[in-house]
């Protein structure tokens, strides 16, 4: 290690040319404009290379210097190992070079990152795919130099209080002095809960307008060294001590974290225009980033929460009433008590249909979603429950008595696969926790996967329904063999298809009581037929349904907590 000169940049020769060539193989189908948008953390600060040339490397420098002004390790072109494995091709030492940077500027200091950073421009045209790699995974770095990134970044959003003071102070001072007042933000960093920071080339600078609140990340370009002069030499005088106690997250998504509440960002703009510079060149996936997780958590807690809580409750109490209606059902001893209303009160139970106040109150939050399961779900829970509760209060279900002797329908299936439905959607709502929303993606994602041997096997049952119908039908026998005259079969396996399709499902379980007489009779041509069902079904169709979900589930385990952050995100959003 040696000090260095504070004004020499870290850029190694040739950056600029090597990067030209870059941006014009892997971004030809993307704009300039869209190549010089969003730039993050420290790697990525190198890609919009045009910036770089003035004062920017200050910045740069701030970033990679230790507090002692030395650096970590010293920068040497003729002694790089990354550019000696270059030059003679040994990709695999390439490979555990470039790791070894990486693991080592996670663990003590970005300035780790400097001999391969050197090498940028031998990468980009030897190995590509090392290089898209090394930006993938080393703009996960945190800078750690917490003081220099306190003065350079702002936050991603206010916190509520902050914006209920400014907001407060604009519509009651304003009005009267016909201004606009300045909006400034603090710029300590422990007067913040869970900061989330955003770091570009192009210093952001802080918003001195009213309607331009929403854009406290717009870059500056010209004004830059006018608004962010380099930091001076620290004065004499008592000492600012206050401990930093915050974990620094480099936004690699700036666009994401000016959105507020009720707005689908992942709906408005197309992936190029929100994705930062490192994931278009490394074709990396949106939801795959610390950052990512960081940006989302600070979100959640700032107005997602409340956003989720709202309709939650709305269901949670829906779901409860829904149980107390049923529970008191089953518990009920004599005929009149069926259910929580009184009998005699016909002209209130319209009135007490729970339907309508809740569309009202979820209408916005319902419109607010995609079309996807978990609101197929939410929709199936509320109309069957609220029509079998309907049904339920109407009709007055009970036992058959000689003055009443038909009480309505003898099963409210509305209300049973209801309360199936509700169940499933509380588990729904609270995929949003992590212990609930991976499982949740995992079984849904093995359900679409294995779609077609569903379908598959669907059709085994179908045919094997049909050819038993046949089979049986043509069989000799006596309407009334027994001195008993049944409606189905002497085997009991029903007449209708539709029965006759339930009944043959239930061989999968291992259930043949609707052919129990002819199997024990010894019908050979039944006997063929069983043994065929059983071969293809039970040991084949089911095996490889088996092997396909477990595959099925290895795969959608490892995408789990990516998955987890888009679902995470569509619910914030």
């Amino acid at each position: 290690m040696c000090k260095t000169n504070f004004a020499r940049t870290i850029l190694p020769d040739g950056l600029v040319e090597a990067l030209d060539w870059m941006k014009g193989r892997i971004w030809s189908p993307v704009t300039d404009d869209m190549f010089s948008e969003d730039v993050v953390t420290v790697l990525t600060l190198l890609l919009n290379q045009h910036d770089l040339k003035d004062a920017n490397h200050v910045f740069v420098e701030g970033l990679l210097n230790t507090e002692d002004g030395e650096w970590v390790p010293h920068a040497n072109k003729a002694l790089n190992p990354v550019r000696c494995a270059i030059k003679y091709r040994y990709e695999s030492l390439l490979e555990t070079l470039v790791d070894y940077c990486v693991k080592n500027a996670k663990k003590y200091h970005p300035a780790y990152m400097i001999p391969a950073v050197q090498c940028l421009n031998e990468l980009s045209k030897q190995y590509p795919d090392i290089l898209c790699d090394l930006f993938r995974r080393a703009s996960y770095v945190p800078a750690p130099n917490s003081d220099y990134i306190a003065s350079h970044a702002i936050m991603a959003n206010m916190r509520f209080s902050d914006w209920l003071t400014f907001f407060t102070h604009y519509f009651s001072l304003s009005l009267f002095k016909g201004r606009v007042l300045q909006h400034s933000k603090c710029r300590k960093i422990n007067h913040y809960e869970k900061p989330v920071f955003s770091l570009r080339s192009q210093l952001p600078y802080q918003s001195s307008r009213y309607f331009d609140f929403r854009n406290i990340e717009s870059p500056m370009h010209k004004k830059r060294s006018k608004h962010f002069p380099q930091l001076e030499s620290p004065k004499d005088g008592p000492e600012d001590t206050e401990a930093f106690s915050h974990k620094i997250y480099v936004v690699p998504f700036p666009k994401m974290s000016s959105y507020g509440a009720y707005q689908p960002w992942y709906k408005k703009y197309t992936t190029n225009r929100v994705k930062s510079g490192f994931t278009r060149l490394s074709g990396g996936s949106f939801f795959d980033s610390p950052a990512m997780q960081a940006t989302l958590e600070f979100k959640w807690y700032k107005y997602g929460l409340l956003h989720w809580t709202m309709p939650f409750i709305i269901a949670l109490a829906f779901f409860v009433f829904m149980m107390i209606v049923t529970a008191l059902q089953i518990i009920s001893a004599t005929p009149k008590d069926k259910g929580p209303f009184p009998v005699g009160h016909e002209p209130d139970l319209e009135d007490r249909n729970p339907q309508p106040s809740a569309a009202d109150i979820e209408r916005r939050y319902l419109l607010n979603w995609r079309w996807s399961p978990y609101l197929i779900m939410r929709a199936v829970a509320y109309v069957l429950s609220v029509v079998g509760c309907s049904i339920f209060i109407h009709y007055k279900p009970g036992p058959n008595t000689p003055e009443n002797p038909d009480n309505g329908p003898s099963q409210i299936w509305y209300m049973s696969y209801g309360i199936l439905a509700l169940y499933l959607n509380m588990l729904f709502e609270l995929r949003v926790f992590r212990p609930f929303g991976v499982p949740v993606y995992i079984i849904l994602k093995i359900m679409w996967r294995v779609r077609w041997f569903f379908m598959i096997l669907a059709l085994f049952v179908i045919s094997f329904s049909h050819a038993l119908l046949h089979l049986l039908h043509t069989r000799s026998y006596d309407i009334c063999e027994g001195g008993v005259c049944k409606d189905d079969y002497p085997d009991t396996y029903p007449k209708n298809f539709g029965r006759a399709l339930i009944a043959t499902t239930f061989f999968l379980a291992g259930r043949y009581e609707p052919i129990g007489n002819s199997l024990d009779a010894g019908s050979a041509s039944l006997l063929a037929m069983m043994v065929v069902f059983f071969t293809f079904t039970s040991l084949l169709i089911l095996n490889i349904l088996i092997a396909w979900m477990g595959h099925a589930f290895t795969q959608c385990k490892e995408e789990g907590k990516e998955a987890w952050h888009r679902q995470w995100s569509e619910v914030i959003a």
